[in-house]
């Protein structure tokens, strides 16, 4: 009788189970970079720069905007018109400007300034309401646009 039988017989089912568990481990390795891909995408896509501007395309992209303040260098252009009714599901009730608000009821701006650039694109930003707060700053500048 053969002792190495038995042996083999029970390294067979090992060896396809570790094959198995490396298929496994490189199919949930590719998982992983892909989830680590979507999670760090900005926006509707570009990278902020002059030669390809994040794109703006709904209102998730705009409040991602407002929130993030370190971007307030980089490129934007809007892709679609957005509505920002504040009944509608998901969109906020602004009591501030949108992007780049004052962040104090004293004298003058103090908030990050926005210094990117926005490009409309001939889009329209629809519904767009600020309700109480401060708004002294927009009376006084304005809305500015580059022609």
């Amino acid at each position: 009788m053969d002792k190495q039988a038995p042996l083999k017989a029970i390294l067979k089912p090992c060896q396809q189970n570790i094959k198995y568990s490396i298929l496994n481990i490189k199919s949930l390795s590719l998982f992983l970079v892909l989830l680590t891909s979507v999670a760090q995408a900005k926006y509707s896509g570009g990278a902020g720069t002059p030669e390809e501007p994040y794109k703006i395309a709904d209102y998730i992209d705009l409040y991602t905007l407002a929130d993030d303040t370190s971007d307030y260098d980089k490129h934007f252009v809007m892709t679609a018109d957005i509505d920002l009714d504040p009944a509608l599901p998901g969109r906020r009730q602004l009591t501030t400007a949108l992007i780049a608000p004052d962040t104090s009821t004293s004298g003058g701006y103090q908030g990050t300034t926005f210094t990117g650039v926005f490009d409309g694109n001939d889009c329209n930003i629809l519904n767009l309401t600020i309700e109480g707060g401060k708004n002294d700053l927009w009376r006084e500048q304005g809305l500015k646009s580059e022609e």
